[in-house]
């Protein structure tokens, strides 16, 4: 390795991808992000070298909570809504985020169902397009955004990591 590669290297053991494209994980860590932090499994955290210490929480609501865990191989994306709708998580290569996001559902026990996502620096908004015609914009926090009503879309839009629109169907 020459000089020119050691400055790709995160000295937090953190894919380069991931800390180049989501700003989330270049902001500096608040003991709030370390707060309630989402657990996992040793074989989720070995298949996507996840670094636990690494964790940035995104509150988006009073009631929904998003936490991003990085990693060496991969990142969770992980959701809390609180009082009754549960915590969910869902996870992806740097490539895989980079390119199309990192994107869950959330179903509660009473059928309610809520996207979840993450996308790539650029995006102050995504686009969602509607199965009855038209679009809507809905904001982003830190890359994150939560979508409550998915029945009535069909697909959603972002700049992808490389500057690419992305058209992500529903």
């Amino acid at each position: 390795m020459d000089d020119s590669d050691a400055e790709d290297i995160d000295p937090r053991g953190v894919d380069p991808l991931l800390v180049d494209h989501l700003s989330v994980l270049r902001r500096a860590q608040t003991q709030r992000d370390r707060e309630d932090q989402p657990g996992f499994v040793p074989p989720v955290v070995e298949r996507y070298g996840l670094l636990l210490a690494e964790v940035r929480m995104i509150p988006l609501s009073r009631t929904t909570t998003l936490w991003i865990t990085p990693g060496s191989k991969g990142a969770a994306l992980s959701i809390q809504r609180t009082p009754t709708h549960g915590r969910a998580s869902w996870f992806a290569r740097p490539e895989s985020i980079c390119s199309r996001g990192l994107w869950g559902v959330l179903e509660s026990p009473d059928r309610w169902r809520a996207l979840c996502g993450l996308v790539p620096d650029g995006n102050s908004s995504v686009r969602l397009q509607l199965r009855a015609g038209g679009t809507r914009s809905l904001p982003t926090v830190e890359g994150g955004v939560v979508v409550d009503e998915i029945e009535p879309i069909s697909a959603i839009g972002f700049v992808d990591a490389f500057g690419s629109q992305q058209q992500l169907p529903c």
